[in-house]
């Protein structure tokens, strides 16, 4: 039964990268033979090129997320925990995701105790804020604004972050951990 379960987590692995790289080679291959199907402007070359850069980097960034589950799931790179201030750590990654809100028209602000510190890995902790950060500025309306809340005791953190977006149905909140879920296809 496990290695019949195993079988059958591989195989909807597989098939869930299979369908997140898809879209992005389809629009990069969409992109190029609209791009060659005739002479065009240097500025339509150009703006071509940047479209199919921007596919490229999604590709990538799926990838480097592809390396990190496979990594996580076999712990071969355990977690380094440190003493960090936690509020700076969430400024940073803010200050990361600024411009995406700016240009989505949402505000972004961080409410929390001043000098918290909590030992946590720096990569993780701010991959795992970023993604909830960006997810929550995709789902957000201009006007819109994401806060991300954090309060600790020393034995634990707390993050939590809200915004104005749309919010997540009561029939798919069962599955916002399972790993590419998505609500709207």
């Amino acid at each position: 039964d496990r290695l019949e379960e195993s079988f059958a987590q591989v195989s909807q692995f597989s098939a869930d990268v299979a369908h997140e790289l898809r879209t992005p080679v389809s629009n990069l291959r969409g992109e190029l033979e609209v791009a060659l199907g005739k002479t065009r402007t240097p500025g339509e070359y150009r703006e071509t090129l940047g479209s199919a850069l921007e596919e490229c980097l999604r590709i990538s960034r799926l990838i480097q997320g592809l390396l990190f589950l496979a990594r996580a799931e076999t712990m071969a790179d355990a977690p380094h925990h440190e003493m960090i201030q936690a509020g700076r750590e969430i400024e940073a990654v803010l200050e990361f995701y600024e411009a995406q809100a700016a240009e989505a028209g949402v505000t972004l602000s961080v409410e929390g105790p001043d000098g918290l510190v909590a030992a946590f890995d720096r990569i993780l902790f701010q991959q795992a804020v970023g993604n909830l950060v960006a997810n929550a500025i995709a789902h957000t309306l201009p006007g819109g604004r994401v806060v991300i809340r954090f309060a600790g005791d020393g034995a634990m953190l707390r993050i939590e972050v809200t915004d104005t977006g749309c919010g997540i149905a009561a029939g798919h909140l069962a599955h916002v951990f399972d790993r590419f879920y998505r609500a709207d296809p």
